[in-house]
């Protein structure tokens, strides 16, 4: 029931996201949601984890991080790397 709980909020906070980040980076949030699972298998209901389970899990995370925010990858490679944008919320009061 706990778990039923936690990924109901999630789905609320997924509807909401949406109008402040950009589709792709909302559909890959919205997929990762089987690792949150994973996760809440283990500490609720104590789940046994192997060694290859854990890999695969810290590796899909990461994933998820660097699809999230690919500026991370070019910060690390190139320090001196600035991005301009001009994406603007989506959540607006003038509709023109």
């Amino acid at each position: 029931m706990i778990r039923n709980l936690i990924m109901a909020v999630q789905g609320v906070i997924f509807i909401i996201v949406q109008f402040y980040l950009t589709q792709p980076v909302v559909q890959t949030l919205g997929c990762s949601g089987t690792l949150f699972v994973f996760i809440l298998d283990y500490f609720i209901n104590g789940i046994t984890i192997s060694k290859k389970q854990i890999y695969g899990g810290i590796l899909s995370i990461v994933g998820v991080l660097l699809t999230v925010n690919g500026e991370i990858i070019l910060k690390f490679l190139y320090p001196d790397h600035t991005t301009t944008t001009e994406f603007k919320n989506y959540n607006t009061d003038n509709p023109t």
